[in-house]
């Protein structure tokens, strides 16, 4: 590799910082053929201004390592960012073999200062309509994903709820909306002025702004998905349109064109939403006595990532100090969930990050290679899982019948028995995971599923 590619420093990946410095990133790809490969993009960039004259402060490399550490010069980003005045780097790992995995670093270039004033880095990893991809490490269930002209100022950016989750043939009530897997979460952060000058502090926006239903029936576009004859449009192009209809309905009764302004449609819309999850990707339940609080949380979204991040599941304990976690058992049929250790389809039991917990501490009966299973315990030695200590861990969820079952927040109404060790023997405690429901925004709805016919009322 050439050395003016890398003689500016390397990213440090780890989020803990200190000396446990780590210069890559893994993911994960699944097999392909020479006729079909499989691949992962990865889209890059900084917060250098686009096409300024001299604004490109920073020249990053994006470069990639096959599984072996064997950098790939053909699948990587190495532009000279200081001739080309773009703060951005595409780069690519393509697959025409068996399952592997692929490395990712970031890297300065020597003609960059020792000091970067760019200093906010971000990128996109897209795979094949969650085909199997994911980073195997570091991975940020919660990274905003939003970007373009829906996160401009005076735009009402709508993220996408399908319009029935169960849907019926005709359409009929009850609906059951739910928000999609595909919707770009926020919020968006703004570096840079429209003149290409740098913020003294970086503008955080609340994008999106709020949510509306897709799915809808078509006269020619898209697939039948409750199977009445027409097909039906998905996507954030299409909850658009139907915020759009809503709006302008709200101009009408108004007294139309220019009787609201932008600002006052768009908190009459959001006004019109209800409660919802304000804690997108988030779950939590709290066992034990009173005084021997055991906190476990899921963390995860949709992707295909998170089925198969170890750190998905962490336990903190909280308890008297003298007492220690004896065991953790986590039963999701309640939630209509099932685990899944398989490595085909599913993820295996796999510690991830420990405070003060050893692995050889640890057992578990969670089943090897079995499909399908609702319920484990972990089992701790005594005096080893102690006040303040953490355990994460990862386990494949699927939903009943149908796969998918990703997100944290599918655990809502999962059971949790904690037992700890204490001088007076043994003490357990019961609680469900729940998700945090409420008015406000979220980053994944903004301030949530707009009610058109609220909205009007609001109005009068």
């Amino acid at each position: 590799m050439p050395v003016d590619l890398t003689s500016g420093g390397f990213h440090d990946f780890n989020p803990k910082g200190g000396t446990e410095r780590d210069i890559s990133q893994t993911f994960n790809i699944p097999a392909g053929t020479p006729d079909s490969p499989s691949f992962v993009l990865i889209l890059f960039q900084w917060d250098d201004p686009f096409n300024l004259r001299n604004g490109v402060t920073t020249d990053y490399n994006l470069l990639v390592f096959d599984g072996a550490g064997n950098y790939i010069p053909q699948f990587s980003g190495i532009d000279d960012n200081t001739a080309t005045q773009q703060p951005f780097e595409a780069a690519i790992f393509v697959n025409a073999g068996p399952a592997t995995t692929f490395q990712i670093a970031i890297a300065r270039a020597g003609n960059s200062s020792s000091q970067p004033v760019a200093k906010r880095l971000r990128y996109l990893a897209i795979d094949q309509f969650n085909s199997g991809y994911g980073a195997a490490e570091y991975y940020q269930e919660d990274a905003p994903t939003t970007f373009g002209h829906n996160s401009a100022r005076g735009a009402i950016g709508t993220a996408a709820y399908v319009y029935d989750d169960n849907p019926s043939n005709p359409p009929a009530p009850p609906y059951t909306p739910a928000v999609e897997s595909f919707t770009s979460s926020g919020p968006v952060t703004i570096a840079l002025d429209s003149n290409g000058h740098r913020f003294p502090n970086p503008v955080i926006r609340q994008k999106p702004d709020l949510a509306a239903p897709d799915g809808g029936n078509t006269t020619f576009f898209g697939f039948d998905y409750e199977g009445d004859g027409f097909p039906n449009f998905f996507g954030t192009s299409a909850a658009a349109p139907h915020a759009a209809g809503a709006a302008a309905l709200l101009l009408q009764q108004a007294g139309g064109p220019r009787s609201l302004t932008a600002t006052q449609i768009r908190k009459t819309l959001q006004a019109s939403a209800g409660p919802h999850d304000l804690n997108s990707f988030f779950i939590q339940a709290i066992a034990g006595p009173f005084d021997n609080a055991t906190v476990v949380t899921g963390h995860g979204n949709s992707s295909t990532a998170s089925s198969q991040d170890r750190n998905f599941f962490t336990i903190d304990f909280h308890g008297m100090q003298g007492n220690s976690l004896r065991s953790l058992t986590i039963d999701i049929a309640d939630a209509g969930l099932k685990f899944d250790t398989t490595t085909v389809s599913g993820y295996p039991f796999t510690l991830g990050n420990l405070e003060g917990v050893t692995a050889s501490d640890i057992s578990t009966n969670a089943p090897r290679r079995t499909v399908s299973f609702t319920r484990f315990t972990l089992t701790f030695d005594r005096n080893t899982f102690n006040p303040n200590d953490s355990v994460s861990f990862g386990l494949d969820r699927d939903i009943f019948g149908d796969g998918g079952g990703n997100t944290a927040d599918l655990l809502q109404g999962a059971h949790v028995i904690a037992r700890t060790w204490s001088d007076s023997g043994t003490e357990s405690g019961e609680a469900t995971f729940q998700n945090t429901f409420g008015l406000g925004y979220a980053i994944e709805d903004g301030f949530g599923l707009i009610d058109a016919a609220k909205a009007a009322n609001n109005l009068k």
